[in-house]
């Protein structure tokens, strides 16, 4: 089985004054609050929504597979 590239993203800093548009990025990527780590696949639309927020995140590229959710095998995006 070949590996999945997929990111490892944790929110570093507060989107307080940040634009209604930026903190609606972060809400649809599920990192409400600071040190929230969320892992994703590496599609077009994730990249562009990291690209966004660059500021305020800590991304990290990984290969091989994703840890398992602490509520079980569920993952954000995960590809069907």
């Amino acid at each position: 089985m070949a590996a999945t590239k997929h990111f490892r993203v944790k929110l570093s800093r507060s989107a307080a004054g940040w634009s209604k548009s930026q903190r609606a990025t972060l809400e649809s990527l599920g990192l409400t609050h600071m040190g929230k780590t969320a892992y994703f696949n590496d599609t077009p639309a994730i990249r562009g929504m990291l690209f966004k927020m660059v500021h305020v995140l800590e991304v990290t590229p990984v290969d091989g597979p994703r840890p398992a959710d602490k509520r079980g095998q569920r993952f954000l995006h995960a590809a069907k």
